[in-house]
Protein backbone atom coordinates (compact mmCIF):
# COMPACT_ATOMS: atom_id res chain seq x y z
CA UNK A 1 0.00 0.00 0.00
CA UNK A 2 1.43 3.43 -0.93
CA UNK A 3 1.18 5.96 1.86
CA UNK A 4 2.44 9.52 1.88
CA UNK A 5 3.68 12.16 4.28
CA UNK A 6 2.03 15.57 4.05
CA UNK A 7 4.13 18.72 4.33
CA UNK A 8 2.72 22.22 4.74
CA UNK A 9 4.51 25.32 3.49
CA UNK A 10 3.45 28.37 5.53
CA UNK A 11 3.45 31.99 4.34
CA UNK A 12 6.20 32.80 6.86
CA UNK A 13 8.57 30.44 4.99
CA UNK A 14 8.40 27.55 7.45
CA UNK A 15 7.79 23.99 6.29
CA UNK A 16 6.35 21.37 8.58
CA UNK A 17 5.32 17.72 8.30
CA UNK A 18 1.70 17.61 9.46
CA UNK A 19 0.77 13.97 8.77
CA UNK A 20 2.23 10.54 8.06
CA UNK A 21 0.87 7.51 6.21
CA UNK A 22 -1.93 9.34 4.44
CA UNK A 23 -3.74 7.20 1.88
CA UNK A 24 -6.09 9.63 0.14
CA UNK A 25 -6.10 13.41 -0.27
CA UNK A 26 -8.76 15.64 -1.81
CA UNK A 27 -9.12 19.37 -2.31
CA UNK A 28 -12.53 20.61 -1.13
CA UNK A 29 -12.83 24.34 -1.60
CA UNK A 30 -10.26 26.07 0.60
CA UNK A 31 -9.53 22.88 2.55
CA UNK A 32 -7.51 19.75 1.94
CA UNK A 33 -8.99 16.56 3.37
CA UNK A 34 -6.50 13.91 4.55
CA UNK A 35 -7.72 10.34 4.93
CA UNK A 36 -6.21 7.27 6.57
CA UNK A 37 -7.31 3.66 6.74
CA UNK A 38 -9.67 3.18 9.70
CA UNK A 39 -9.24 6.75 11.00
CA UNK A 40 -11.30 9.90 10.88
CA UNK A 41 -10.46 12.33 8.05
CA UNK A 42 -8.66 15.55 8.93
CA UNK A 43 -9.30 18.92 7.27
CA UNK A 44 -6.51 21.44 6.75
CA UNK A 45 -6.92 24.98 5.37
CA UNK A 46 -4.81 25.37 2.23
CA UNK A 47 -4.30 23.89 -1.19
CA UNK A 48 -2.42 20.99 -2.76
CA UNK A 49 0.62 22.27 -4.67
CA UNK A 50 2.61 19.09 -5.42
CA UNK A 51 2.47 15.31 -5.23
CA UNK A 52 5.75 13.38 -5.43
CA UNK A 53 4.94 9.71 -6.09
CA UNK A 54 8.61 8.69 -5.88
CA UNK A 55 9.23 10.26 -2.44
CA UNK A 56 5.66 9.58 -1.22
CA UNK A 57 5.13 13.21 -0.26
CA UNK A 58 2.29 15.66 -0.70
CA UNK A 59 2.99 19.39 -0.41
CA UNK A 60 0.37 21.88 0.69
CA UNK A 61 0.41 25.66 0.67
CA UNK A 62 -1.24 26.89 3.85
CA UNK A 63 -3.54 29.85 3.81
CA UNK A 64 -3.35 32.27 6.71
CA UNK A 65 -5.88 31.23 9.33
CA UNK A 66 -8.56 33.88 9.96
CA UNK A 67 -8.24 35.90 13.18
CA UNK A 68 -9.27 33.82 16.15
CA UNK A 69 -8.92 30.48 14.36
CA UNK A 70 -6.75 27.83 15.95
CA UNK A 71 -3.36 27.18 14.41
CA UNK A 72 -3.80 24.54 11.64
CA UNK A 73 -0.44 22.89 12.39
CA UNK A 74 -0.65 19.35 13.72
CA UNK A 75 0.96 18.39 16.97
CA UNK A 76 3.20 15.34 17.21
CA UNK A 77 0.41 13.73 19.27
CA UNK A 78 -2.08 14.20 16.40
CA UNK A 79 0.37 12.66 13.92
CA UNK A 80 1.06 9.75 16.28
CA UNK A 81 -2.68 9.26 16.87
CA UNK A 82 -3.27 8.95 13.12
CA UNK A 83 -0.37 6.49 12.94
CA UNK A 84 -1.83 4.39 15.76
CA UNK A 85 -5.21 4.19 13.96
CA UNK A 86 -3.54 2.89 10.82
CA UNK A 87 -1.14 0.50 12.59
CA UNK A 88 -2.85 -1.07 15.58
CA UNK A 89 -0.42 -2.73 17.97
CA UNK A 90 -1.37 -5.84 19.98
CA UNK A 91 -1.55 -5.26 23.75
Amino acid sequence: MCQSSVWTHYPDGQTEKIADEVLYVTQEGEEVVLRWFLAEPRRVRGRIVAVDAVKHTISLEASQPPAGEANPRATEAQIESAHEHTHPHPH
